[in-house]
């Protein structure tokens, strides 16, 4: 039992690093994966990269001035990145079915699946994880 009170007390106390470097780190990956690796982002990709940025920027600046009301800020861009990341994410899925409004003809295909590491981890499976523990780490900070 007192690993587990350990364990609440680091991540509690430390939810602000990382959340930090879960949006550093899902910021430099799509630069990876779009200017070294040249996969063209879609206009999905896009817009969860649009509310990806500001968290890493956000986030670092709020552990640098030691700002825990950060996450208030943080928490809208999160949860909305993270409903565009489903989104695209059965659209990848279900390509036939789904379709997308976002792309048009002649663009990046949001359908296109670059990655599909063990059945189902392709780039917006990646994003999504990525905002759901900036969402869970935002929401156990100290307050």
């Amino acid at each position: 039992m007192k690993f587990f009170k350990s364990a609440e007390t680091f991540f509690t106390k430390n939810s602000l690093g990382f959340v930090f470097i879960i949006s550093a780190t899902a910021t430099l990956g799509s630069l990876f994966f779009s200017e070294i690796l040249g996969f063209l982002p879609c206009k999905l990709c896009w817009i969860q990269r649009i509310f990806m940025y500001p968290i890493a920027i956000l986030s670092g600046v709020a552990l640098y001035r030691k700002d825990i009301n950060v996450k208030y800020y943080i928490l809208p861009l999160a949860i909305i990145g993270s409903l565009f990341s489903i989104y695209h994410y059965f659209t990848q899925l279900f390509p036939a079915e789904t379709g997308s409004i976002f792309c048009a003809i002649g663009e990046a295909s949001c359908q296109t699946a670059y990655t599909f590491a063990y059945g189902y981890i392709t780039i917006p499976m990646m994003a999504l994880t990525a905002f759901i523990l900036i969402i869970v780490f935002s929401l156990i900070s100290k307050k």
